[in-house]
């Protein structure tokens, strides 16, 4: 195993300040951050991470190929997705042999419907990595409505 770090950083429920403290300490260490994105919009969990990254992180920006242009059940859409998360794995795994540190954010939690999971299925056997867990983002939802989840 390379003795640099995959760091799969759950984000929490959508804002910087609901980050943990823990997720803050990672993003402030990261020499690279990497991160999924529809074309053409920021990315949400690179907003969220943004002030608590270095300066000089180098940004690993993933685009993903669909998002709602296509059912996930159409083989098309499954055959891009896969190749999508396969060329992820492949440009972090460089940094990561490179022995860089890379920051993989995370909406939410990280294994709880998170892209990163993918990621992390490619590349947990053969680098060191250590998944920082974050809130879900439902329970950002339930917080703001004032439901009770459960009694």
């Amino acid at each position: 195993m390379s003795g640099a770090t995959l760091y799969v950083v759950g984000l929490g429920p959508g804002a910087p300040d609901l980050v943990t403290l823990r997720a803050a300490r990672v993003l402030g260490s990261a020499p690279c951050h990497a991160f999924f994105a529809k074309r053409g919009r920021a990315g949400h969990a690179a907003t969220i991470a943004r002030p608590h990254l270095r300066a000089e992180s180098e940004a690993l920006r993933f685009d993903y190929p669909y998002t709602t242009e296509l059912s996930p059940h159409d083989p098309e859409y499954r055959a891009a997705m896969a190749a999508f998360y396969e060329d992820a794995a492949g440009r972090i795994a460089a940094r990561l042999e490179a022995g860089q540190d890379v920051a993989l954010l995370c909406e939410g939690d990280a294994f709880f419907y998170g892209s990163a999971m993918y990621v992390f299925d490619h590349l947990a056997g053969r680098f060191r990595v250590e998944v920082v867990p974050g809130l879900p983002a439902m329970s950002g939802a339930w917080a703001a409505a004032g439901l009770p989840v459960a009694h």
